[in-house]
């Protein structure tokens, strides 16, 4: 019989917290309770040609943490979830947008509980209005202690990328939790 090291016990806990989490998690990620998230979207409505700046949440430096993580990436989104443009500290609604409902994702790492960063993905509404409404003042802020962050579109890009990272903060919080005991 072979005898198995700590370090070959623990491998394996990794392993089972990692599969179950990985089957157990939902394909459309996103609610209102998350931690990390939008904490505000100024302005929720314009017409093509807006500059859309955010506020990131969710542990004590989350906006630095987010906007300086080599994950940071911002997408402006139609409602069938077709990438019009992408953004960076602000992002502006591309001139192809079409009045209706349209998204501003990003995604990026933040901090969990432990300190230690693991990926998130999230997504805020936005109202595209036609370039002669006149929008006055409007801007999605969080409640205390919530996010903004709604469902992205369900396209099958957005599906699978969500998806993804879903199951990627999972397993980061996992590993994490096991891990921080350990000294790491």
């Amino acid at each position: 019989m072979t005898r198995r090291s700590p370090a070959h016990f623990r491998m394996l806990v990794l392993l089972a917290a990692a599969l179950g989490a990985f089957i157990a998690v939902p394909a459309s990620a996103g609610t209102s309770d998350d931690t990390v998230g939008f904490g505000s979207v100024s302005p929720s409505q314009g017409p093509p040609g807006t500059e859309i700046s955010y506020v990131v949440v969710g542990s004590p430096d989350a906006d630095a943490e987010c906007r300086g993580s080599s994950a940071f990436a911002t997408e402006f989104l139609a409602t069938d979830g077709v990438r019009l443009g992408t953004g960076g500290d602000t992002i502006g609604v591309p001139e192809t947008a079409t009045p209706g409902p349209g998204f501003v994702r990003l995604v990026c790492y933040v901090s969990d509980v432990t300190g230690r960063r693991v990926l998130r993905g999230v997504c805020a509404s936005f109202d595209v209005v036609d370039a002669n409404t006149t929008v006055i003042g409007s801007s999605s802020t969080a409640v205390a202690g919530s996010t903004i962050n709604v469902p992205c579109p369900t396209a099958p890009r957005t599906v699978v990328s969500e998806s993804v990272i879903s199951s990627q903060t999972t397993l980061g919080e996992a590993f994490n939790l096991i891990i921080k005991p350990l000294g790491g």
